[in-house]
């Protein structure tokens, strides 16, 4: 059923935590998983664009495709840059893009005034993917 998951990390331990519910589904499928990340882009005043990524989130995304991998799980990974704020939507598209069966993302739990400031990006998930979403919310707040 579930043959193409998605992955979605912000390279948080929010979303570390969500990794092996991923992976688990995948090897239970039969499945593949697709990593993806979304630098989130703001732009400065001077009309520069700021991205987020660095050494570290990439070696994060790299350990991840190895922990997958080590279960036996054929991963692929996936990017895209959004505007700030709309890393939902470039998820969403990707998971159209490759097909995806399940996308699967933390949640940082940052409460409710927030999130209504913020957004969240796992709720504007789940209001807009085609497919089924699960959320897995870090307890160890």
């Amino acid at each position: 059923m579930f043959k193409t998951i998605i992955f979605a990390t912000d390279g948080s331990a929010s979303a570390e935590k969500a990794l092996p519910v991923a992976t688990s589904v995948a090897k239970a499928m039969g499945g593949r998983l697709v990593l993806v990340h979304v630098d989130e882009v703001t732009v400065s005043g001077a009309g520069v664009p700021i991205g987020t990524g660095d050494e570290a989130l990439q070696n994060a995304l790299n350990e991840h495709v190895r922990k997958a991998e080590h279960e036996g799980v054929p991963v692929e990974f996936s990017s895209a840059k959004a505007a700030a704020g709309d890393a939902a939507s470039a998820i969403v598209r990707i998971a159209e893009d490759v097909e995806a069966d399940l996308i699967v993302a933390g949640s940082r739990g940052r409460g409710p005034l927030a999130g209504l400031i913020l957004g969240s990006v796992a709720l504007r998930l789940l209001q807009s993917a085609s497919c089924p979403v699960l959320i897995v919310p870090d307890r160890s707040r």
